[in-house]
């Protein structure tokens, strides 16, 4: 197997931060370390070869979103170091957000902001200060990452049109490939609403999180596969990036069966592919120099 960069890894501590989502998942309220991945995943010396992480906000309460960043920063020197970091900011703020993004780029390790929009209402998106605030974003020049849900990628796909008019530079990150239910056989509509979006300037997906969107405990992880090849088939192995969405994945799964199925599903392409997924994607989105 390749050397990997996971993409999309939480880090908390609930001596430190709140964090008032984690109220209603019993099993994740615990701190979550670099150091405990690291000893559940790649102590063992028969676990993949791990170069890095990209450490994701874990939706901490807003006004600690720096303290966030310090924390992230206290981990990255460890035997899997932190590579990047994508931080909070509060986009809906509009141009005003341009004070949080100062400070957040004064930051060497942060480079890009995700402000969570899946458990918004729909017109969220739709709003002028929203997307005035992620044009800010690519301006300062950070990645744009966006958590949603499928149903929200209709208006996802209308921010998107406006961010690349405005800043053509802009990078989009999907994280969880826009969250597709895999229980409920929406495939055709997920797929079709993904392709728009892909279709607009430098959109990049995160092979990651779709182990959370089903009973996978109970169907088997084989649920997840044709959403993963689509992933894969839509944005190409320049534009996808593996994640594994460490710990929330322990609710319906774990680490290595998560990368076994990726790993699988990657066996027939090309060695140049296989590493754009697990590595590249990762280092040249978020400007990673090894």
């Amino acid at each position: 197997m390749t050397v990997i960069i996971d993409s999309h890894v939480h880090l908390w501590d609930l001596k430190r931060l709140r964090y008032p989502w984690l109220e209603e998942f019993a099993p994740l309220r615990e701190t979550y370390t670099l150091q405990r991945l690291e000893q559940e995943v790649f102590s063992h010396g028969s676990g993949p070869e791990l170069a890095g992480i990209v450490a994701v906000q874990a939706d901490a309460i807003p006004e600690q979103s720096m303290d966030e960043v310090r924390l992230i920063e206290s981990q990255m020197r460890g035997t899997v170091p932190v590579l990047a970091m994508v931080a909070y900011a509060s986009v809906e703020r509009g141009k005003a957000v341009s004070d949080e993004l100062e400070a957040l780029t004064a930051s060497p390790l942060v480079r890009g902001v995700r402000r969570n929009a899946q458990n918004e209402s729909d017109e969220f998106m739709a709003r002028a200060a929203y997307r005035d605030g992620i044009v800010e974003v690519a301006r300062a020049g950070l990645v744009v990452e966006v958590c949603i849900q499928a149903s929200q990628l209709e208006f996802l796909r209308d921010a998107a049109d406006e961010l690349f008019s405005r800043a053509p530079e802009a990078t989009l990150v999907i994280d969880h490939g826009a969250k597709p239910d895999v229980d409920s056989g929406s495939f055709a509509a997920w797929s079709a609403a993904l392709r728009q979006v892909a279709s607009m300037g430098r959109t990049v997906c995160k092979l990651s999180g779709l182990v959370t969107q089903g009973k996978i405990r109970e169907r088997g992880m084989s649920v997840v596969e044709p959403y993963a090849r689509e992933i894969l088939d839509v944005f190409g192995a320049e534009r996808t990036m593996f994640g594994s969405d460490w710990p929330v994945l322990r609710l319906q799964s774990d680490y290595l069966a998560w990368l076994r199925l990726v790993d699988a599903i990657l066996a027939g392409w090309s060695i140049e592919e296989r590493e754009q997924v697990f590595s590249d994607t990762a280092k040249s989105t978020y400007h990673i120099h090894e």
